[in-house]
């Protein structure tokens, strides 16, 4: 196969052999593409093109206009060409791009089908929250969520973790999920009507992260200390429903209270008898890692895993995390099957990861550690798929034998830098994910699977035996937490 780079308008043969997988694209008409080519530029997304030969062309965003050019028709190597582009990112510009009332409830849940609840109870309760914020300016919006987080502030002070408190940390975390579903679809639908403008407007988004970010650093406070009844968050409205907003809501509590849980195993010398039994227990697992996507070559020692080897996670990348849990599936809009299983081995299942990562990027979080966790919460090390494996592929497609100096790392940096591939923290948020589907699954999964024990078995059985699809270490720790965590 023969590739070429469009570089000053000219065309320059840059090497032969290199081979580009077409899977993951999807061919775009050309008065389209022209249509979204500002927003393509400032995103920097490559174009692929293929001519009737076959060859294939890579032609870098800041290139762009060399397509639309009229001479370009008189160029045997663009004769008949098919123009392709990220599946993922074509999805995220099309998105919602013809809507109808935006303040209507049902033209809402004609969207996120998964916003409604099979509980009647739970659905005429958050239906009401939804008609009550449609009601609202933007203005009222945010003023509503800074009163009630008043409100949940001024809980911090009791000794215990109250039930009051969960009632209100409920109320807010829904109102925040169905008020951020509103915006991704005026955000969008204003975005596509003018397309120079796509993803500029911060408009309908403004001091939400900061909200969010508030609520998590209460919910931290909280979460550390008693729980005023042990299993009160099972009672509570906001964390007992098969929706996703629920859904999201119960990873928001979850994840600080695994991270939590985290860091006192860490302290209690865990990390001694991890690397006292890595050769025997740990390696193995991390050994198939690597050569399921031959991310690095040397899995012997731990440090070769680990960049800087592994740690206890700080306040603020726990608030981090417990925001990037709430908003994970911010632009999935029903409710699918993405366990990693043999029969489900599909990338369009997750490719809501990078439509939510684009529209978290664009549109609400200046956090890169936020974004990127969101991203990549489906990768499943190399079973699902998500902006790692994409910017992974990138690379080799223009460097076949790329591998990374280290397989996980603490830092978002090293994954955009290309010295790591896995972002550690995101690979909690991945179990916990699964987990919690398992334990909601309603009717579109196995009912065979219901306690806890069950639960795990299945995850073991399925993600770790045979294909390692999820962090052994971090499973590890989690089995403890759900015997000994005194929510569950």
């Amino acid at each position: 196969m023969y590739i070429m780079l469009i570089y000053n308008n000219n065309i320059n043969s840059v090497g032969n052999s290199m081979e580009i997988n077409l899977d993951n694209y999807i061919q775009i008409p050309l008065e389209k593409l022209k249509s979204y080519k500002e927003v393509i530029s400032k995103d920097k997304i490559e174009i692929i093109y293929k001519n009737e030969n076959g060859i294939i062309n890579i032609i870098p965003s800041s290139k762009i206009d060399f397509i639309f050019n009229d001479n370009i028709k008189d160029n045997p190597l663009f004769k008949e060409s098919q123009y392709y582009i990220y599946k993922s990112y074509l999805d995220m510009l099309d998105f919602f791009t013809n809507p109808n009332e935006l303040n209507n409830k049902d033209y809402f849940y004609s969207i996120f089908t998964n916003c409604k609840d099979p509980i009647k109870k739970i659905n005429d309760i958050q239906e009401k929250m939804l008609e009550e914020i449609l009601a609202m300016t933007l203005y009222q919006r945010i003023e509503n969520i800074k009163n009630l987080i008043t409100e949940l502030e001024a809980e911090e002070n009791k000794e215990k973790f109250t039930c009051k408190a969960a009632k209100i940390m409920g109320e807010i975390l829904i109102k925040l999920g169905l008020m951020q579903r509103i915006n991704v679809i005026s955000n969008i639908t204003e975005n596509s009507e003018n397309n120079n403008q796509l993803y500029n407007s911060k408009k309908y988004n403004i001091n939400y992260e900061e909200l969010i970010k508030s609520v998590a650093e209460s919910a931290f406070i909280l979460v550390n200390k008693k729980y005023e009844k042990t299993d009160m968050l099972d009672d509570t409205i906001g964390f007992t429903g098969y929706n996703i907003i629920d859904h999201s809501n119960r990873l928001f509590i979850h994840i600080i209270e695994f991270m939590i849980f985290y860091n006192k195993n860490i302290n209690m010398g865990m990390l001694s008898k991890i690397r006292a039994r890595w050769k025997n227990e740990y390696m193995s697992y991390y050994i198939k890692i690597s050569k399921k996507y031959k991310f690095i070559k040397d899995t012997s020692k731990i440090d070769n895993i680990f960049k800087l080897g592994i740690r206890q996670f700080d306040y603020i990348e726990i608030v981090n995390m417990a925001t990037a849990a709430l908003l994970h599936d911010i632009t999935l809009t029903e409710i699918v099957n993405y366990l990693p299983t043999e029969n489900n081995l599909n990338n369009e299942i997750y490719s809501h990861s990078i439509k939510s990562y684009n529209y978290l990027k664009y549109s609400i979080s200046h956090n890169q550690d936020i974004n990127l966790a969101v991203g990549l919460h489906h990768e499943y090390y190399g079973y699902g798929y998500g902006l790692g494996i994409t910017l992974c592929e990138a690379m080799r497609a223009k460097r076949p034998n790329f591998e990374y100096q280290y397989l996980i790392s603490f830092d978002s940096k090293d994954i955009f830098n290309f010295t790591a591939s896995v972002f550690y923290p995101v690979k909690i948020l991945e179990i916990l994910d699964l987990y919690d589907f398992l334990k909601y699954k309603h009717d579109i999964c196995l009912n065979k699977i219901n306690t806890n024990e069950e639960i795990i078995e299945y995850m073991y059985n399925n993600f770790l035996k045979d294909e390692v699809k999820i962090d052994y270490i971090i499973f590890s720790i989690f089995k403890k937490y759900l015997l000994n965590s005194k929510k569950h």
